[in-house]
């Protein structure tokens, strides 16, 4: 079970990237969606934590959890 939710979705400055309950954004990709997904889903690998992707709408369109990783490896 994942310990924390990361977040993607569209600002007025582009596709961003943050911890759910936290102001600050982790990361802001202008036009990329990809890219943000990429980050967000390093990021979740590293912590172990589940990566949620908003559409341009503000609705959920993906979600997926990931175990915590050490040096490629499931922990």
């Amino acid at each position: 079970m994942p310990n924390a939710t990361i977040v993607v979705f569209l600002t007025p400055d582009g596709w961003a990237v943050r911890h759910e309950g936290q102001e600050r954004l982790d990361h802001l990709t202008g036009v990329n969606k990809g890219a943000a997904f990429a980050l967000a889903r390093d990021m979740a690998q590293g912590e172990g934590a589940e990566v949620v992707v908003f559409n341009e709408a503000g609705e959920v369109e993906s979600r997926e959890s990931f175990r915590k990783t050490f040096y490629g490896r499931e922990g």
